[in-house]
């Protein structure tokens, strides 16, 4: 894989990674109530958090092939020995 590649697969796992730090910080409250157990007594509410939770996880899914991805370039390119 050249150059140009592997400089898109670190920007794409960076962008992710941002996408999931504003996904944490959304909702401080919300996520400390979630983590203590609590329920969400709006339904809107609870189905938008349902629905961030789900992005999240499909981003960090995201992020560690990128990063498995990368890492087995530069194995290929000699970077990583």
């Amino acid at each position: 894989m050249d150059e140009t590649r592997l400089s898109s697969l670190e920007q794409a796992a960076v962008h992710l990674a941002n996408r999931i730090k504003q996904l944490e910080d959304f909702s401080p409250s919300s996520n400390s109530n979630l983590r203590k157990g609590s329920t969400v007594s709006d339904p809107d509410s609870a189905k938008r958090i349902a629905e961030l939770e789900l992005e999240n996880e499909k981003l960090k899914y995201r992020i560690d092939i990128l990063k498995r991805s990368l890492e087995e370039e530069e194995r290929k390119n000699g970077r990583i020995e």
